[in-house]
């Protein structure tokens, strides 16, 4: 017999919910840290996929619910130098934003960790790639932070 997790086992959409913030917050607050360990590094990993898992069971049926999950996870493996796996999942991010219309914004977030993933990987091709898509969605940008930091992205 296989052991079910409890927390997958809860009746209210209301527990997962705080679940995923939590764990979205420990996550962010590891990706934070100027140095991390390696068990922090695991803790980092550990707290994005459990985001992803509770914001799925709490909020997996709109559009924003799907996209939050691969953004963060794809930030936490650009920082704990998972590349590959970190495109991945930006690659996932960046079409859930074409596909659900989900704004400029979240995709200038997706195209900026596209644009750092595929730059560390040297993926010289695949980066003037997005440096042009990262430019076109630039002027369409409504938020000052998200627009400074594709700004960033495609000037570094």
């Amino acid at each position: 017999m296989i052991a079910r997790n409890p927390h997958f086992n809860l009746p209210d959409h209301r527990c997962h919910g705080s679940r995923a913030v939590d764990a979205f917050h420990t996550a962010t607050a590891l990706m934070e840290l100027p140095f991390r360990s390696e068990d922090e590094d695991a803790a980092l990993l550990t707290a994005a996929w459990t985001c992803h898992e509770h914001w799925i069971l709490a909020d997996g049926e709109t559009p924003w619910g799907r996209l939050t999950a691969p953004l963060l996870l794809a930030r936490a493996h650009l920082t704990v130098g998972r590349l590959q796996l970190g495109l991945v999942l930006a690659r996932r991010a960046w079409r859930l934003t074409g596909h659900h219309h989900l704004g400029q914004d979240a995709a200038a977030e997706a195209l900026t960790l596209l644009i750092h993933i595929t730059r560390r990987l040297a993926r010289h091709t695949e980066t003037e790639h997005w440096l042009h898509l990262g430019t076109a969605v630039l002027a369409q940008i409504t938020s000052s932070s998200v627009r400074r930091h594709l700004e960033n992205a495609i000037m570094n």
